[in-house]
């Protein structure tokens, strides 16, 4: 019966992690898998098991391939987590029932530690790598040979796990500790793991060109170099700290009935702490603004808008994909004002030195043609990545941005990477049969389209300026429709009436069959600041937009309160600009 109830737990567990990060976090899959290329040779296979810990990280790299399917990335997270239990389970010597909950502590810190995007999987095969060579150590019966083989164990972990391999020759350490024998030779061998522990990082200190401190606290074990990975440290120690107590703590639960309803309570504690744990340590806002992104960046343009529909987007890159994706399905100059809008940083946000908010910003501005910038703000992206890694993501991208532009040297380097990889190969096969082929890529239906309506002029690019920029854009084609309508987004967004009047009589020849609403709005707005009723208008205004800025305007002059004027003309462009 304990042996059905503990494999009961660990599963319930493993499903709970399966569904948590398939279902609640796919975000923070997707942000892992785009900030790596795990290519397919020996220069990197390498590059990579060279270094201390290189063995996880190899390990770590090759499963995060597979993150590019939620699903997938979530199934390799609750195998890894429930591996760490089972291990440390395993590890513990006489296994009273009650033990058994206690053993999940240290996977539900892992669970913790990987709600933060900047957590790598690393961390969990270390402390499984490590476990695993302490359970081989410790089924050597001779004790001479196992101390020795607890001493070698150090510094070869210390190569192939990195610093948390640790757990495993302290593991071994306190197995010793509980087997009795002579305590010297025991408080010996500890003080011996200890010093080894110590010198590793300080003899790879003078062979790599990392700092000290990296190489003691694990170099790929957080994305970021300066982030001490403190929860991947904290279930390393509660790994020990399982081993400790089922050697030294005495069974209190003697009965089977009393046993069952010890594990029935850890089951019910271990949920709560997780509960509550996971809770504390999730970050909906930045799963909802990186998701937003892997919709964007796989063009699932209706996905973001029905999920904007059920809860409206607040952060800066969430907004700037909701846009980007009214305007790819050309609901912005009718449905953008429904939904909320902090300015145009919500449409083309400035350029910040960081290698996350960028990327809907460059997925922006390739749709909208300006290539060169949405290359620009790729590579930037690329060669920010804290950890040094190359993208599959950026690769692409880049790719693509020096085929459109004709530079097929450049686009071949990257196309022959991805072709290293697991699931960009096909992709980059077909893309290398295109170099060269002028006719091919004009027709093809996303790249022939970009170089008509792309800059073939150098053009200085001012941020501050971005109304002229987008609009130098469409007076290169004049047929880029979307290009048109982010010119009077920005001009709307920035309240600046007078722009927008002037650029707005230049899509008359874009096929528009009405006035967009937020359009009309503008347009009413700028007439009853100098007409006072609505003869000789010019434009084809609907009978409810005009009814709605008579109320609109009593409302004002009554002076209404302001939140009951937001409320009550809510998703307006009046509600913004009053705002």
């Amino acid at each position: 019966m304990q042996k059905y109830l503990q494999a009961a737990m660990t599963l319930l567990f493993g499903i709970a992690v399966f569904t948590f990060f398939w279902f609640l976090y796919p975000g923070h899959i997707y942000y892992q898998e785009q900030f790596q290329m795990f290519l397919f040779t020996r220069e990197y296979a390498a590059e990579v098991l060279s270094l201390p810990g290189g063995l996880a990280d190899y390990l770590s790299r090759y499963l995060v391939q597979f993150f590019l399917f939620s699903w997938a990335g979530a199934l390799i997270l609750a195998l890894l987590l429930c591996a760490v239990q089972l291990l440390t389970w395993r590890l513990c010597d006489r296994r009273p029932s009650w033990l058994y909950a206690v053993s999940f502590a240290p996977a539900v810190a892992l669970w913790m530690y990987y709600c933060d995007e900047n957590g790598l999987p690393s961390a969990a095969i270390a402390i499984i790598l490590a476990q695993l060579a302490a359970l081989g150590i410790d089924a050597v019966r001779s004790r001479a040979l196992r101390m020795v083989l607890t001493l070698v164990s150090v510094p070869v972990l210390y190569m192939l796990c990195g610093s948390l391999g640790i757990v495993g020759p302290l593991v071994l350490v306190i197995r010793e500790f509980a087997r009795g024998g002579k305590p010297a030779v025991s408080a010996a061998l500890a003080a011996a793991v200890v010093l080894l522990a110590v010198a590793c990082p300080v003899i790879a200190h003078r062979f790599y060109p990392y700092t000290l401190v990296r190489l003691s606290m694990g170099l790929h074990y957080s994305r970021f170099a300066q982030v001490f990975p403190m929860l991947s440290w904290i279930a390393m120690a509660l790994c020990c700290v399982c081993v400790l107590a089922s050697c030294f703590v005495p069974a209190a639960v003697k009965s089977a009935r009393a046993a069952a309803v010890s594990m029935a309570f850890g089951a019910a504690v271990v949920a709560s702490v997780s509960f509550f744990g996971v809770r504390f340590s999730s970050d909906m806002g930045k799963e909802e603004a990186v998701m937003f992104d892997y919709l964007a960046r796989t063009r699932n343009w209706n996905e973001i808008i029905t999920r904007s529909v059920r809860r409206a987007p607040g952060s800066p890159m969430s907004v700037t994909c909701l846009n980007l994706a009214l305007g790819k399905t050309g609901q912005l100059p009718d449905h953008m004002f429904q939904f909320f809008q902090n300015g145009t940083q919500g449409l083309l946000p400035t350029f910040v030195r960081d290698f996350t908010s960028p990327l809907p910003t460059a997925e922006a501005f390739y749709h909208l043609g300006m290539i060169n910038t949405a290359q620009r703000y790729t590579y930037e992206v690329q060669e920010a990545i804290p950890d040094f890694q190359k993208s599959a993501r950026c690769h692409k991208r880049l790719a693509e941005t020096n085929i459109i532009n004709g530079k097929y040297d450049i686009a071949r380097k990257y196309l022959v990477a991805l072709r290293h990889t697991m699931f960009y190969d096909k992709w980059a096969e077909d893309m290398m049969r295109m170099l060269g082929d002028e006719e091919a890529i004009d027709r093809h239906p996303e790249y022939g389209w970009l170089r008509q309506v792309r800059f073939t002029d150098d053009v200085l690019f001012s941020e501050v300026e971005m109304d002229s920029m987008l609009g130098l854009l469409f007076t290169a084609s004049g047929s880029n429709r979307m290009c048109f309508e982010y010119v009077l987004a920005w001009c709307l967004l920035n309240k600046d009436l007078d722009r927008f009047f002037e650029i707005y009589p230049l899509g008359k020849d874009l096929g528009y069959k009405y006035i967009p609403a937020s359009y009309q709005e503008a347009l009413v707005m700028m007439w009853v600041k100098s007409h006072p009723d609505w003869n000789g208008m010019p434009w084809s205004i609907s009978e409810e937009v005009k009814n709605k800025m008579v109320h609109f305007l009593r409302d004002q002059q009554s002076r209404l309160p302001a939140d009951i004027m937001q409320n009550k003309y809510k998703g307006t462009y009046w509600a913004y600009y009053f705002k």
